[in-house]
């Protein structure tokens, strides 16, 4: 909850009390969204049942208030799951490589979630061009891939790419609360207003995070 609540308190500081003569760009998130194995546009519908999505949310409105108010421009990207090299062991991407590597084996809550997966060096080259691009000034952008996998397909690729022999897997087959069971960005809007398309694979990805943890 104290998590949450700083998202919001950090807008609120920020927009209150630092004089701001650029556009600002907004780090969102796509767990706003409602559940969908369909892609889902910025006007897609929302799901406010965490504190998480409730905070974005939050963030997001003051956000927009304060910049009409101080009369600056804005740009909000909703990210969806980025990974890459570097990423915090509490990701699923890390979770899984690091279990293949401690202990020859691989243990999902529940391989049946589906994800859309962005690498990271696709998600700050789409960020930096919204930031440079007039045309995203005042608007909303999804960052995603496009394309949904789901968790067990994530696992099996990763065991793929080790190339160890024998490695177990496992899906525990959870529920897991307030966590949607799919979402897949629609990237039309994005794509459409600055020069970009994801270049990296989520195998090709998947390869260079484990190269980084083995080399």
């Amino acid at each position: 909850i104290y998590l949450k609540k700083e998202n919001v308190l950090t807008v609120v500081n920020l927009m209150n009390h630092v004089r701001i003569s650029k556009r600002i760009l907004f780090p969102s998130t796509a767990l706003i969204y409602k559940a969908s194995t369909d892609p889902i546009s910025e006007a897609g519908e929302l799901d406010q049942s965490s504190t998480y999505a409730q905070s974005k949310t939050i963030g997001e409105q003051i956000l927009k208030f304060h910049s009409k108010r101080q009369e600056v421009d804005h740009t909000v990207v909703r990210f969806f799951n980025v990974f890459g090299p570097g990423q915090l062991s509490m990701y699923i991407i890390p979770q899984i490589l690091r279990q293949i590597i401690e202990e020859n084996r691989v243990v999902v809550r529940n391989g049946a979630v589906m994800r859309d997966m962005l690498f990271v060096d696709d998600c700050i080259d789409a960020v930096l061009r919204l930031a440079v691009t007039p045309e995203a000034a005042n608007d909303v952008f999804n960052i995603g891939s496009g394309e949904i996998v789901s968790i067990s397909d994530i696992a099996r690729q990763a065991i793929q790419v080790s190339e160890r022999p024998n490695v177990e897997y496992t899906d525990l087959e959870q529920n897991i609360d307030y966590s949607p069971t799919a979402i897949m960005a629609d990237i039309t809007k994005v794509t459409g207003t600055i020069d970009w398309r994801p270049r990296v694979s989520l195998a090709e990805g998947l390869k260079r995070m484990w190269d980084s943890y083995v080399d």
